[in-house]
């Protein structure tokens, strides 16, 4: 994956979405800055270009969610639109994040030790 402003400095908020309650999801989702919106749609953008190595299960899992990964990565539309989307129709962040994360950990890491 190619390293991103974006990305670096919203790791956090990516983790809590990952890993919170489907309740608590969409309150951290609500609460969301423009920027850690823009950060998931290019996280779904990085995975669906290819520039994330992801496992076949993990695509096979991805796949009823096509048209939503889609349209969160499409240059028209504002924040606010992908946000309602991201609420309305998350139910495939875990597995996107999941697959995010780990690579996201190694470039951070990365990035302290040089």
């Amino acid at each position: 994956m190619a390293p991103s402003y974006n990305t670096h400095p919203h790791h956090n908020f990516i983790q809590k979405v990952k890993f919170a309650s489907p309740a608590a999801r969409v309150k951290y989702l609500h609460d969301a800055h423009e920027d850690q919106v823009r950060t998931i749609c290019e996280c779904a953008h990085n995975v669906i270009t290819g520039k994330l190595p992801v496992e076949a299960r993990i695509v096979d899992r991805l796949r009823p969610f096509k048209r939503e990964l889609k349209r969160l990565t499409r240059r028209r539309g504002t924040s606010e639109q992908k946000r309602e989307l991201l609420i309305q129709k998350g139910g495939f962040l875990p597995i996107l994040l999941g697959a995010v994360l780990p690579v996201l950990g190694q470039l951070l890491a990365s990035a302290f030790t040089e």
